[in-house]
C-alpha cells in the first residue's frame, strides 16, 4: 500500500525532471540544427511543445514505477498490447473531433481561414506525441489511481475519484471555467467506465490521442487550454459555443457529445450484460 501512495510523488517527480529534459534537448536542436538563439522569451512561447514531448519521460517512469517498485506487469493496468482496440479507440476520438467541428461549421461559429501545408511535414511527430501523452496520463489515472481505488473502496467511487483527479490535472489550464470542469468530470467517467467494462487502457488511450491530436492539431481549436500550430487555421464568429480560450471542451456543445456518449455507452454495455 505504502509503494502505491509514493506513486503521485514519483510521477511529480518524472514530470519535472521530463520537462527540464525535453527543455535542455529542445535548446539543443534549436540551437544546432535550427540556428535559433535560445532565451527565456524564446523557452516560453515553446513551453507547451517541451511539456508535450517532455511525456515521453513521464511515460517511462510510470512504467519504471509498475515493474520494478510495485513488480506488476502492463495487465495490472489493463494494458495488453490490444492495438485493435486501440484503433477502435482512436477512430472514435477522430470521430468526436470531426463532429464538434462540423457542428461549429454549420452554426457559423467558426469559419476556415486559411490551411498551413508547410505544418504537414511535423504532422506525424505531433500524433506520436500526442499518443505518448495519452498513453501517459491514462496509465497514471484509468491505470494506477482508478486501480488503487477500486482495491481500496469500489468500482463506482474509483470511477469518481479517477474522475475528480483527471479534472484537477486541467485546473490551471488557460480558460478553464465551470464548464470545463463539468465536461472534464464527465469525460473522465466515460473514459473511466469504458476501462471498468472493457478492461482495456488501449481503448481509453486512442480516444484521449484521437481526441487531443484532431481537435488541435488538425482542427485547429485550443485543446484544454492549449494553443498549438495546426493545419488548419480558424477564425471565431461566435464564440457561445466554441468554448473560448479553453477550447471545445469548454462548451455546451461538448457536454451535450458527451452525456450522448454516456448513453450510448450505457446502452451498449447493459445489452451486452443481458445477452451474457
Amino acid at each position: 500500500m505504502k509503494k502505491k501512495l509514493m506513486l503521485i510523488p514519483a510521477y511529480i517527480l518524472s514530470t519535472v525532471i521530463g520537462f527540464l529534459l525535453a527543455g535542455f534537448l529542445f535548446s539543443i536542436v534549436a540551437s544546432l540544427a535550427l540556428k535559433m538563439t535560445i532565451t527565456k522569451d524564446l523557452l516560453q512561447s515553446y513551453t507547451s511543445y517541451i511539456y508535450l514531448f517532455s511525456t515521453v519521460f513521464q511515460l517511462i517512469g510510470l512504467v519504471v514505477y509498475l515493474k520494478y517498485v510495485l513488480k506488476k506487469d502492463l495487465t495490472y493496468v489493463n494494458w495488453r498490447n490490444n492495438f485493435s482496440k486501440l484503433f477502435k479507440g482512436y477512430l472514435l476520438g477522430f470521430l468526436m473531433s470531426a463532429f464538434i467541428a462540423i457542428i461549429l461549421l454549420i452554426t457559423n461559429s467558426i469559419k476556415i481561414s486559411s490551411y498551413d501545408f508547410s505544418f504537414l511535414k511535423w504532422i506525424f511527430v505531433f500524433l506520436i506525441a500526442f499518443l505518448i501523452q495519452a498513453a501517459g496520463e491514462e496509465l497514471l489515472i484509468r491505470g494506477f489511481v482508478y486501480n488503487f481505488f477500486k482495491e481500496k473502496f469500489s468500482v463506482l467511487k474509483a470511477i469518481i475519484i479517477s474522475s475528480i483527479i483527471f479534472t484537477l490535472f486541467h485546473v490551471s489550464n488557460d480558460g478553464f471555467n465551470l464548464f470545463s470542469i463539468l465536461n472534464t468530470f464527465l469525460m473522465g467517467i466515460f473514459l473511466a467506465n469504458l476501462v471498468n467494462h472493457t478492461k482495456s487502457l488501449e481503448l481509453t488511450t486512442g480516444i484521449h490521442a484521437a481526441w487531443n491530436f484532431f481537435i488541435s492539431i488538425f482542427f485547429g481549436f485550443n485543446v484544454s487550454g492549449v494553443d498549438l500550430r495546426s493545419f488548419i487555421k480558424l477564425e471565431y464568429l461566435d464564440q457561445s459555443l466554441t468554448g473560448g480560450k479553453y477550447g471545445p471542451e469548454a462548451s455546451v456543445l461538448f457536454t451535450i457529445l458527451i452525456m450522448i456518449l454516456l448513453a450510448l455507452s450505457y446502452k451498449i454495455i447493459h445489452n451486452k450484460k443481458e445477452l451474457s
